[in-house]
């Protein structure tokens, strides 16, 4: 047993032996390669960096141009709408792209809105006022300006409003959000459905847009549905079937002695005193 456990022992000795020269060429063969992959990869990093900042650099310069081309598009644009009254078209279009930069919007969406009120006829300086009551709303309903700009076009058509008066009511919307759970994209969009149909039926801004606030607030429906509800009942109030039924059955007259229908305030002010005194079935019945 002891003879056999000496052979063993010089056999793995001599084994040893003979693998110890290949486990160093082994090891240095690993030394050269993780060298060779360190200076490697250094190289790859310094060749990537560079590739990389020659590909954004082109790719600025690529934006650049694409941003010069478009402004150059849309100072034509103005040019053919803007009147020159008050200074040029060049001028114009340095006034709108500084408020663009004032305000964090981008120059192409604030010289659309530009084109927009200058299609109105405006002077230079009244381009500039409503582009910057644009931008504002934009901001605090977070639309885009046009969007902004299209909804603000549509009441002031409406209502006969100008410049100044606008920017009033952008403040009331805001001071509206302030009170009301609801946003000022919410109520543009519930006025751009109900402003037309209010004006016919003498509803003043002010109460529409107090109307649209607190509705929206209580019901946490969209300014889309309460503007239409509203746009659904000043229409259905002009129904003489209607008309009859609320006489009849709630003594809730909506003409006035001359014929004519009482303002849509009025009614609206008649029909909330005579709810308060109904019960539950009534009131649903109403």
């Amino acid at each position: 047993l002891v003879k056999g456990f000496d052979q063993f022992g010089q056999q793995a000795e001599s084994r040893l032996s003979a693998v110890q020269p290949q486990l160093k060429g082994t090891r240095e063969e690993v030394g050269a390669l993780g060298r060779n992959f360190i200076t490697n990869t250094a190289h790859a990093a310094t060749w990537a960096a560079s590739i990389a900042l020659i590909y954004g650099a082109l790719g600025l310069l690529r934006g650049g141009l694409r941003t010069l081309i478009d402004t150059g598009l849309q100072t034509a644009r103005l040019g053919q709408v803007f009147r020159g009254v008050g200074g040029t078209t060049v001028q114009l279009r340095d006034d709108i792209l500084a408020l663009a930069a004032a305000n964090g919007r981008s120059g192409k969406e604030a010289l659309d809105a530009a084109i927009s009120w200058s299609r109105a006829g405006l002077s230079r300086l009244q381009v500039q006022d409503a582009v910057k009551i644009s931008l504002m709303a934009a901001n605090v309903a977070e639309i885009d300006t046009i969007t902004a700009t299209e909804r603000l076009q549509g009441v002031m058509r409406i209502y006969g409003l100008r410049i100044f008066e606008v920017r009033s009511v952008l403040s009331e919307l805001n001071s509206i959000s302030n009170e009301y759970n609801a946003t000022n994209a919410a109520m543009l969009d519930g006025l751009s459905r109900s402003a037309a149909i209010a004006k016919q039926v003498g509803l003043p801004l002010e109460e529409l847009i107090g109307l649209l606030g607190a509705a929206i607030g209580a019901t946490g429906q969209t300014g889309a549905n309460i503007g239409n509800a509203i746009k659904s009942i000043t229409t259905a109030i002009g129904n003489p079937t209607l008309q009859r039924s609320l006489k009849q059955k709630y003594q809730i007259e909506v003409q006035a002695d001359s014929g004519d229908l009482k303002s849509f305030s009025q009614i609206l002010n008649e029909v909330y005193l005579k709810y308060q005194s109904l019960n539950e079935l009534q009131r649903l019945g109403l």
